[in-house]
C-alpha cells in the first residue's frame, strides 16, 4: 500500500500531468525493483533481510499509480472507469495466473538440470519480465503524445 501511494505522489509532484515523466517513473521505478528481487532470492543480504524485503514493499508497486494515471489520461472520463477495471483485471491474471505458472514451470527445468537452488532462481528470473516491462515503459515515452491532459482536469 505505501509503495503505490508513493507512486501516486511521485506521480502527483514529479510527473505534474507530463506523460513522459508519468512514464519515467514507471519505467524506474521497475528497473529499480530488480536489485531488491535478486537480493531476496539469492540469499545476499545476512542480517539485512527485514531491509530488502521492506525495500521491495516500497519499490515494487510505486509504478501502480502513476500507470493509473496515465491509463486514465488516454481514455474520456466516461471510459476512465472501465479502462481501470480492465487493466487491473489483466495485471492480476498475468501477475497472480501467469506468473506463478512461469515460476513453477523453470523451477522444474532447473531442477531436473540437477540445480538444488531451483525456486529462488527461478523466482529471480521474473526480474526478466520486470526488466522488459521498464524497458516498454522508457521506450513508450516516444510513442505516447506529449503534454496529454492531466487526470486531474
Amino acid at each position: 500500500v505505501l509503495g503505490s501511494l508513493l507512486g501516486g505522489l511521485a506521480g502527483h509532484y514529479l510527473a505534474k500531468g507530463r506523460t513522459e515523466r508519468l512514464l519515467l517513473i514507471c519505467g524506474i521505478s521497475n528497473i529499480c525493483w530488480i536489485p531488491v528481487l535478486l537480493a531476496i532470492t539469492l540469499k545476499a543480504h545476512g542480517d539485512f533481510e527485514l531491509v530488502w524485503f521492506l525495500a521491495a514493499a516500497l519499490i515494487g508497486p510505486i509504478y501502480i499509480g502513476p500507470a493509473f494515471s496515465l491509463a486514465s489520461s488516454l481514455v474520456s472520463p466516461a471510459l476512465r472507469g472501465r479502462t481501470l477495471a480492465i487493466i487491473s483485471v489483466l495485471c492480476n491474471f498475468i501477475g497472480a495466473g501467469i506468473g506463478p505458472q512461469l515460476v513453477g514451470a523453470v523451477s522444474d527445468i532447473l531442477r531436473h538440470l540437477g540445480r538444488t537452488d531451483a525456486l529462488p532462481l527461478a523466482i529471480s528470473t521474473m526480474g526478466i519480465a520486470a526488466l522488459a516491462s521498464g524497458l516498454l515503459f522508457l521506450l513508450t515515452r516516444r510513442v505516447v503524445p506529449h503534454g496529454l491532459p492531466s487526470p486531474l482536469e
